[in-house]
């Protein structure tokens, strides 16, 4: 499960999130140690919550947005960052 917030409001950014409801992605976030941590990578993660509340300290006020992998077996994979730089290309 990855959780993100999305800040930018408007017409064109509630577009964006609505159409995160419909697809399915892979999320690749950067440790604080120089790996890569790659989420969805075996099934796909998709938007399980989308949450916006206004006047919502935690979130500013965006989009709080929950993709979750499904009928994983592995889970999220470790790579390193010569592998990322290979592979993002």
């Amino acid at each position: 499960t990855v959780q993100f917030v999305i800040l930018n409001q408007g017409l064109t950014t509630a577009n964006q999130v609505f159409a995160l409801m419909n697809g399915e992605f892979v999320v690749v976030l950067q440790n604080n140690n120089g790996t890569y941590q790659v989420y969805g990578i075996e099934a796909g993660l998709r938007a399980s919550a989308m949450v916006r509340e206004l006047y919502n300290d935690d979130t500013l006020s965006g989009w709080l947005v929950t993709m979750t992998e499904e009928n994983a077996v592995k889970g999220n994979l470790f790579i390193d960052a010569t592998l990322y730089e290979t592979l993002k290309g």
